[in-house]
């Protein structure tokens, strides 16, 4: 059942490109919603906010983006890389600046260890 449901998420993402934007608003949210909760879909939720929180900055609603992507930890997520936790976090932070939340910018700063930062710069 796990496996179904991920390789669904897998599936229906590839399939956000090709359709209308109401129909891709209703996609994600739907995806979403079946994704919240569930361990062994994290990473796929993480990738669905992340494109969400796009969508909404595209749109002009920084602050907006900003909340939808505060909503994830991704630091606790044990199936994604750290590389990629890392470049999440450093989105979340870039949306509070953004929104000029230096505050929350600082505190999402300290979420990251050092070490992450470190691996970041040696993988790239």
């Amino acid at each position: 059942v796990y496996r179904r449901q991920r390789q669904m998420c897998i599936r229906d993402r590839s399939y956000l490109d090709q359709i209308s934007y109401e129909e891709k608003m209703e996609l994600i949210d739907t995806l979403t919603q079946v994704t919240e909760g569930k361990i062994f879909v994290e990473k796929q939720r993480a990738r669905l906010t992340l494109m969400l929180a796009y969508i909404r900055e595209k749109e002009g609603k920084i602050a907006e983006a900003a909340n939808i992507l505060q909503e994830i930890q991704v630091e606790t997520f044990g199936a994604m890389k750290k590389k990629e936790k890392t470049e999440f976090i450093l989105e979340q932070m870039r949306l509070c600046l953004a929104k000029k939340d230096f505050l929350r910018a600082q505190i999402i700063s300290k979420k990251s260890a050092e070490k992450l930062w470190k691996n970041l710069i040696s993988l790239n």
